[in-house]
């Protein structure tokens, strides 16, 4: 029977509940917010329509590892119920014979991991924290029954019986796709097993490294930095960017990591004396005509090659070291960027425009109301160290933008 067909019969056994829990949501959410769809205000359902046969086929790569496929599997896994007033279609996810102490330990472990944000690692993700709040008013199985996959578990044990082969390997299924999933997470570097998954060659453009270079490096770096990538752009420089995946239990992810091809065009020692910051000092001093062929083989080879070109590297030779700027604070560091961006667009256009701005920025972050300037003096006057963070940022501030004028 298909899974998007529903016995009227059924459903009608969860529509009571399902009203009365529309209803507190309506009542529960401020008409303000009513409008939006519930996926706006995050909804954690998207469910796999295909993902019952999938476990019944045992087909564990396509089954989603992500936040909003473990709600789906959890959805699946709470049809399987054992309370009271399951009457005839009770049926103890764990199977039977189970001991009252192997149950509340292998389900405690259970609802961990699926309650788990993938990406953070933290319990519980804000999808199950949404569910709960939204079924806490209630009995089980809340919110929950709206997942369509719970909808359909519940019907194939209300059909064909909880002993029934067709559930019985579901379950059973579900329990091993749960154990595989906790014991993959619990390696924390899967790299060796992590296979190239395919090799691009790219020529070396310009115009692509541009937004690294305006958002990264010191403004005074930026067009020596340009002309460079220029020059390397007009000698044929390539690189190899090795696609390794997937990177997840679910046959999702990838990483990317990046060598040059054939042939280093410009030492990573040259690069570094324009900037600690430029965007190619990352592929190091060695190149590649072929991938590694694993995530963790790619890595080291990386590794190695940066650390070739950092064992050549004349520290002398180098930029002074600087502080973060982002130590600045997101507003502070906006303003920042956009003097860079300001002044370089009125290197191009000569925009009065663009000048102006970059001066009112400058002004702003320096000699203004609550700038760096000021905050330096402050801080010497308490007698704090001319090395004080205020005044290195001060500092670096008024070296990277000495050719911008300052508003009188």
């Amino acid at each position: 029977m298909s899974q998007s067909m529903w016995p009227l019969a059924f459903v009608g056994i969860f529509s009571r509940r399902l009203l009365l829990l529309g209803s507190l949501l309506s009542l529960s959410i401020p008409l303000a917010v009513q409008t939006p769809s519930l996926a706006a205000l995050g909804w954690p359902f998207h469910s796999d329509r295909d993902l019952i046969n999938k476990l019944y086929t045992g087909d564990f790569a396509h089954i989603s590892d992500d936040n909003f496929g473990r709600m789906d599997l959890e959805s699946v896994f709470m049809a399987f119920r054992t309370d009271k007033n399951a009457g005839p279609d009770k049926c103890n996810v764990l199977g039977e014979n189970q001991s009252a102490a192997d149950v509340m330990a292998r389900i405690a472990k259970y609802i961990q991991y699926l309650n788990t944000d993938r990406q953070t690692g933290t319990f519980p993700s804000a999808q199950f924290m949404t569910l709960s709040v939204l079924s806490a008013a209630g009995d089980s199985p809340g919110f929950w029954a709206l997942n369509p996959n719970m909808l359909a578990m519940a019907m194939e044990i209300h059909e064909r019986g909880c002993a029934s082969e067709r559930v019985q390997r579901i379950r059973g299924n579900m329990i091993q796709l749960l154990e595989e999933r906790i014991a993959w997470h619990a390696v924390k570097d899967h790299s060796k097993e992590i296979g190239l998954m395919k090799q691009s060659i790219a020529a070396v453009k310009k115009q692509a490294f541009e937004t690294a270079v305006s958002k990264d490096m010191e403004l005074p770096a930026q067009s020596p930095a340009m002309r460079q990538l220029g020059d390397i752009e007009a000698r044929g420089a390539q690189v190899s960017d090795c696609e390794y995946g997937p990177t997840n239990p679910d046959s999702t992810g990838s990483e990317t990591v990046t060598f040059w091809y054939k042939d280093v065009p410009i030492p990573m020692a040259e690069i570094l004396k324009l900037s600690r910051k430029h965007p190619l000092a990352r592929y190091g001093d060695i190149a590649v005509i072929e991938c590694p062929r694993t995530l963790w083989a790619a890595r080291h080879k990386l590794g190695e090659s940066q650390g070739l070109g950092q064992s050549r590297i004349e520290e002398s030779a180098l930029p002074a070291a600087h502080l973060p700027l982002t130590v600045m604070g997101k507003h502070n560091y906006a303003v920042y960027q956009n003097v860079k961006k300001s002044w370089m667009s009125y290197q191009a256009t000569h925009d009065p425009r663009d000048q102006q701005q970059a001066i009112a920025g400058k002004t702003q972050l320096l000699s203004g109301p609550f700038g760096y300037e000021k905050a330096c003096e402050k801080m010497k006057a308490a007698n704090q160290p001319p090395t004080n963070v205020h005044c290195q940022i001060a500092q670096q501030l008024a070296d990277e933008f000495r050719d911008i004028p300052m508003r009188p």
